[in-house]
């Protein structure tokens, strides 16, 4: 069973709510205010209670009237999300030399250079179908 050490009430956009927590007053004052909260009034309880005993020592301590049935119903649990997949990550270290390098622009293939790297395409695709042929066979 949860014990609370601070309890109170808060209004915002018209609607008076009680309010319990654990920790500073001053702290969850500020929580509540940049939430939009207006008429925040919390104090200290002398001893750490239940969400029941809580709301009704703060209404009669603070002299106002609370509908344990509305406020006293539990909230359902957030069912927390499934963990996120770490991924990982290569990290590669390059001097200044080798960023330079690689940012440099490429020269031009020499006509010799060009015929080369075409006959290599394709003895290479011609291989490709060769083994999809062999594949295909067995």
């Amino acid at each position: 069973m949860s014990t609370y050490t601070i309890a109170g009430f808060s209004s915002k956009n018209g609607k008076v709510s009680v309010r319990v927590a654990n920790g500073s007053v001053t702290l969850r004052t500020k929580v509540l205010e940049r939430d939009g909260h207006t008429n925040v009034d919390l104090i200290n309880l002398p001893t750490a209670m239940s969400k029941e005993d809580a709301i009704a020592f703060v209404s009669k301590a603070m002299d106002r009237t609370v509908d344990t049935k509305a406020t006293a119903t539990p909230k359902t649990a957030k069912v927390p999300s499934a963990p996120k997949a770490v991924k990982t990550v290569k990290v590669i270290t390059k001097t200044v030399e080798e960023v330079q390098e690689m940012l440099a622009p490429k020269p031009e293939l020499t006509a010799e250079e060009q015929a080369v790297k075409d006959l290599n395409l394709r003895t290479m695709q011609a291989v490709s179908a060769r083994l999809s042929k062999m594949r295909d066979i067995a």
